[in-house]
């Protein structure tokens, strides 16, 4: 999955080098932001020309006619513009200053970008074939890969379509954490505002609303192994399926580090060892797709294998039974950094300070 992360692929000027634009090249270019560059396309129009082998200069960017069975597939022209009409309303919603855009938003002003650069606002100046790629574009950012991928080869760069649509996902990708987050922060200031105190790091886990990745993998580094009410906490923070693999390799890391496997309390346990033999095999399985957070020192586990391997065979003789090895767990994980959750009390469960939304989210530019 890709991670969540403001840079992006150099949208505007990759268009530039297609289509000739009037000056928006130059004051975006630098930008490296897909939120920001696709949000720029408000007051500065997109220049859609192409030079066609006589010279003569075409407003479109289509290869040339659409196939048959693509003009038959359209809808006529009247569902055509009262479709666009829609899509392109998101484009006025009110947007909360510093929330990123969402994928509606984005895909309104962009196309609205492309209606600057025929020199209107209004659909019905359009020509019907203008409204048909608009109508085209709008679908291929919305398409899966491969109905985007077919798509996309009926324009005249097939690559800056779908470079495009990258960015777009980008952007929807950045809005959906923006949402998780501020989720999170919404479900720990109502802990902290609750006259009832959780019973446990367990129950205080359970009975938020939201998912937190980053107060597991807070979890997962901080609890105290040696507590069986921490340690079944940090078992159900890996056990989700939207935990960060960044988060199960620190976990992996931190057993190998201390030999906690082969310590008294662990193998008086069978549950627990069961548990973990559990997420190994979750691991192997495909189950964790979730990608977005790093691993530093002192968390690093790239050197970890051959010391795991020895406590996998420990396990293996001790149990008399093969332990599965997790594949390509001990690796390194860029993204961000994990976010501070120094204001829970891993002991108690509870909440000790109010939370803040600088260590929750990552508010936008306050001028988008």
């Amino acid at each position: 999955m890709q991670r969540i992360v403001l840079t992006g692929l150099a949208l505007i000027p990759a268009v530039a080098a297609v289509f000739p634009l009037s000056g928006i090249a130059l004051a975006v270019s630098g930008l490296g932001s897909a939120y920001a560059l696709v949000a720029s396309l408000r007051p500065q129009p997109i220049r859609i020309s192409r030079t066609t082998p006589g010279a003569h200069r075409a407003t479109t960017l289509l290869r040339g006619p659409l196939p048959k069975s693509d003009r038959s597939a359209l809808p006529d022209q009247s569902a055509i513009s009262h479709h666009l009409m829609r899509v392109l309303a998101a484009a006025n919603d009110f947007q909360p200053p510093g929330v990123p855009l969402d994928r509606d938003t984005a895909i309104a002003r962009t196309l609205s970008g492309f209606m600057q650069g025929w020199r209107t606002q209004n659909l019905s100046k359009l020509t019907a074939s203008q409204r048909s790629e608009l109508y085209l574009i709008n679908t291929l950012l919305r398409a899966e890969p491969g109905e985007a991928g077919r798509l996309a080869q009926l324009f005249a760069r097939p690559d800056t379509m779908l470079d495009l649509r990258d960015e777009i996902d980008l952007i929807t990708l950045r809005r959906a954490s923006f949402d998780r987050d501020y989720n999170a922060f919404l479900a720990t200031q109502s802990l902290w505002d609750s006259a009832v105190a959780p019973r446990d790091l367990s129950e205080a886990l359970q009975s938020m609303a939201s998912q937190d990745i980053d107060l597991w993998h807070h979890v997962t580094l901080h609890h105290d192994l040696h507590d069986p009410a921490q340690r079944s906490a940090a078992l159900w923070c890996l056990s989700q399926a939207t935990c960060d693999r960044a988060t199960l390799a620190a976990y992996f890391g931190r057993l190998t580090k201390d030999q906690f496997l082969r310590s008294p309390k662990a193998q008086a346990d069978p549950a627990y060892l069961a548990a973990v033999q559990d997420l190994i095999q979750k691991w192997n399985s495909g189950f964790y797709k979730h990608h977005e957070l790093a691993l530093t020192s002192p968390h690093s586990v790239a050197t970890m294998q051959p010391f795991f391997d020895a406590e996998l065979d420990y396990l293996s003789a001790q149990c008399d039974q093969h332990w599965p090895d997790p594949h390509c767990i001990f690796i390194e994980f860029d993204g961000r950094a994990p976010r501070n959750r120094d204001h829970w009390d891993l002991r108690s469960g509870q909440v000790t300070a109010p939370p803040r939304q600088n260590d929750y989210f990552e508010r936008a530019f306050e001028a988008l």
